[in-house]
């Protein structure tokens, strides 16, 4: 049994999860990502919402990054070294709940079923998030996916122990917490066991909701601004206009990939073997589509959890099908197809990493010998990775300029023009307030002309006097670098403009 258990189940794993460590060891970690972990390291140092950071996101995600530096102090390693051994660790753990509960499932399926649905798990764990690695969406397939086989087991009125389903709805708890639109599964997987049982509650959604109130209370109580500043910012200048047109959303190859399996459950479920594994999947996948349709952005993270459900759902079928012509054919459709995608992703996070331009900046500033950089408006995408080449110093509290489009269409707006302004000058202040600790600002020109933004800031008259203190040094590719220089009195600061 335990040479059973090694070949069939350790190595395999141990396989794949090293394919999936080898991988995001030649890219840089997401820009995102990035910005949380810092932002997550201010909040352990006492931090607070619109005082320390201008995260958009709710604090979950802060404290679920938390523990990544509690590795990185012990092991004295790199933050992203520290960051893939501890979603690699979660991922292993939640794949052990996987493994057990898929067993149970499937006690009367062939065990090359089980291995098989198994290792597509650490294939969507390890290898299918590239880019998305550790993002939100990321950490909520690692965190309900025992949820979700659990639900399968209940509602066929089987038992599991206690405490493995008060454990798993901790973790599902936090999963869903980490996005509004997320709790659309957890509706929709509730409501069908309800039902089918017409069970009105069961220890997980019980265990699910108690971390719903006390994280509610959590934020209310020790993180308030998130509620009276950001969120309010956030619905005004980024919600609104960060949506895609739903040509666009329904363009990308894996979103029609996940639109094809939900209707491929009309042609399998009347030779389904495992009908209840398959429903309870569906519906996931059902939920978290409407959670990406909900949030209008096709991108390859936001569509990542759909996708995982997508490829598990023609796991089970491709698992059943006896048919080999018909087996290959699937095959096709499933792996190749889809991986287009994944690898466009793998393509360009390398494109990244080794991008002439970036590399360049990097080794100017490193030569400079000061460190402390300012973003504007490049966002996590290409700020985190400069940082990360030149071991910079993060000195702004923004992930990105998420309000000024936003803000600027909203000021064309009558009704809207007295409310936009007063917002106009607070964030600027803020903006201005950051610029005060860099040395360095980079900025893309390729998302916003350097020249017209600069304008649009120097309205407000602390931006356009602390600016004066930075003159343009040097350019590569898209990336206009301004160095901060001292400047001994008043005449000589207005010379440099």
């Amino acid at each position: 049994m335990m040479k059973k258990s090694i070949l069939f189940i350790f190595m395999p794993g141990l396989t794949l999860l090293l394919i999936g460590y080898f991988i995001q060891s030649h890219l840089l970690l997401s820009g995102d990502v990035g910005y949380l972990m810092h932002a997550s390291e201010q909040l352990l140092r006492g931090g607070q919402y619109a005082t320390d950071f201008f995260e958009t996101n709710p604090p979950m995600i802060l404290y679920l990054y938390a523990p990544c530096y509690l590795l990185k102090y012990y092991l004295a390693v790199s933050d992203a070294t520290a960051f893939r051994i501890y979603i690699f660790l979660g991922s292993c753990l939640s794949a052990g709940f996987c493994y057990v509960l898929l067993k149970q499932i499937l006690k009367n399926e062939s065990a090359a079923f089980t291995y098989f649905l198994f290792y597509t798990l650490l294939i969507i764990f390890f290898i299918l998030p590239s880019l998305a690695f550790g993002q939100r969406e990321h950490l909520l397939i690692i965190l309900i996916m025992p949820y979700l086989l659990a639900s399968v087991l209940i509602f066929k009125k089987e038992k599991l122990s206690y405490s493995l389903r008060f454990l798993i709805g901790c973790m599902a708890g936090v999963g869903f917490a980490l996005k509004p639109f997320f709790l659309v599964t957890f509706g929709l997987v509730e409501l069908y066991g309800f039902i089918k049982n017409m069970t009105i509650i069961r220890l997980e959604c019980l265990v699910i909701l108690l971390i719903f109130i006390v994280y509610g209370l959590s934020i209310y109580l020790w993180q308030p601004d998130y509620l009276t500043i950001i969120l309010p910012l956030v619905a005004r200048y980024y919600l609104p206009f960060s949506k895609q047109s739903i040509i666009i959303f329904f363009a990308p190859p894996y979103v029609l990939f996940c639109m094809s399996m939900i209707f491929s459950y009309l042609f399998f479920y009347k030779k389904d073997r495992v009908p209840e594994l398959s429903i309870i999947i569906l519906l996931a996948l059902m939920g978290l589509l409407i959670a990406a349709i909900l949030a209008r952005t096709s991108w390859y993270y936001h569509v990542l959890p759909a996708l995982s459900m997508a490829y598990l759902l023609a796991a089970v079928y491709l698992g059943q099908i006896k048919d080999k012509e018909m087996k290959i054919l699937l095959s096709f459709f499933i792996f190749v197809v889809p991986f287009y995608s994944y690898y466009a992703q793998i393509k360009y996070g390398l494109h990244t990493k080794k991008n002439h331009a970036m590399n360049q900046v990097a080794q100017f500033i490193n030569q400079s010998g000061e460190h402390a950089v300012y973003c504007i408006p490049l966002g996590t995408f290409d700020c985190f990775p400069f940082l990360e080449a030149m071991h910079g110093q993060y000195v702004e509290r923004f992930p990105s300029f998420w309000w000024y489009t936003g803000l600027r269409q909203q000021e064309k707006k009558i009704s809207l023009a007295l409310k936009a302004n007063q917002d106009k000058n607070y964030l600027i202040k803020q903006v201005t307030i950051d610029l005060q600790r860099a040395q360095w600002v980079i900025f893309n020109n390729a998302i916003f002309n350097a020249d017209e933004m600069i304008m649009y800031l120097s309205q407000n008259t602390a931006f356009r006097t602390e600016w004066a203190y930075y003159h343009y040094t040097t350019h590569f590719g898209d990336y206009r670098l301004y160095k901060r220089i001292n400047i001994g009195n008043e005449n000589d600061k207005s010379s440099i403009n």
